[in-house]
């Protein structure tokens, strides 16, 4: 019998870059513990809230099929997907 954990990541994926000059559509990150090589920290904050909600197990009641939507704080920035997937 295993003891071992179902480990879960999250991927943040750029939906729409809207008018960001820093992504593009398509470009994702993997969300952890600390800020991502090349994601700015408004996008950061933008995202962390949920994804580590979501790496922990938490069922968000805006989360479909295991994604959720977020926007960069900017009004015309970034609109991110956030994806769980377990390892």
């Amino acid at each position: 019998m295993s003891n071992k954990k179902t480990k879960i990541k999250v991927i943040a994926e750029i939906i729409d870059a809207g008018k960001c000059r820093y992504y593009k559509q398509g470009q994702s990150f993997t969300i952890g513990g600390f800020t991502p090589k090349g994601m700015c920290v408004s996008a950061y904050m933008a995202v962390i809230r949920d994804a580590q909600s979501m790496r922990y197990g938490a069922i968000l009641p805006w989360e479909k099929d295991g994604k959720v939507l977020t926007r960069c704080p900017d009004p015309e920035g970034a609109l991110w997907q956030l994806e769980k997937i377990e390892e």
